[in-house]
């Protein structure tokens, strides 16, 4: 069935602060605790980054995916590339 209805915002998780972290992850913490956050260590060419990453958040959307792969390229790969660190 084809549909042409637009998009809702019902149709799409709701994130209203979001933003892109470029950087090289070098070490990981496994969450733990009642609250456990899984944690990555990231580094920029000046900085260092803790990303605590709620494992058991009640709130959709709640699913994490991620992969390092140091070779992924995409057509998207070069805009990321020109951004600032």
């Amino acid at each position: 069935m084809n549909s042409t209805r637009q998009p809702t915002r019902e149709d799409k998780p709701v994130l209203d602060n979001y933003g892109v972290w470029k950087g090289h992850a070098i070490e990981r913490r496994l969450g733990a605790g009642s609250s456990p956050h899984y944690q990555i260590h990231l580094i920029d060419e000046n900085d260092h980054f803790r990303v605590a990453v709620n494992v058991m958040s009640q709130v959709s959307p709640s699913e994490v995916e991620y992969l390092i792969d140091d070779r992924f390229r995409h057509h998207l790969t070069d805009t990321w590339e020109a951004l600032p660190t």
